[in-house]
């Protein structure tokens, strides 16, 4: 990102969390898709719950390849948020409203705001791009 006064800072100096905090979340939605079905529903992964989970790990995958931009810092929150909704829909429309569907909606809805808010940066541009903690900017 750049500076106001035209500088670039060192993103290098940022801390792990930093650097990939979105991706971390991302990462504990797909955790939570696993693990939600196993504890509130079931027992069993079923074939829509590996759906849920698949949509979960491609959400996360894209969140940690995309790069932040300049022009557009709220990329990896968009995407994000998309397939967290994707999957939240993805939930319902498999079999109907389940009384153990509200786990995954909830995760869905944590993730999305989970990683808006978490911090990220691009370090192998040819402008770094960081976003802070709070909404991307």
């Amino acid at each position: 990102m750049v500076q106001p006064d035209g500088t670039t800072p060192d993103v290098s100096r940022l801390s792990w969390f930093d650097k990939y905090g979105k991706s971390v979340i991302a990462f504990l939605f797909v955790v939570w898709t696993v693990v939600a079905p196993l504890i509130f529903g079931d027992g069993k992964l079923e074939r829509e719950e590996w759906i849920i989970i698949a949509i979960a790990v491609g959400n996360n995958i894209v969140v940690y390849i995309v790069p932040l931009s300049p022009a557009f810092k709220s990329v990896k929150s968009v995407v994000n948020v998309i397939l967290v909704v994707l999957a939240a829909v993805q939930t319902v429309l498999l079999d109907g409203w389940q009384p153990d569907d509200w786990s995954i909606v909830l995760g869905a809805l944590v993730a999305a705001l989970g990683v808006t808010y978490a911090p990220a940066a691009s370090v192998k541009q040819p402008i770094p791009v960081a976003v802070g903690a709070g909404s991307d900017k």
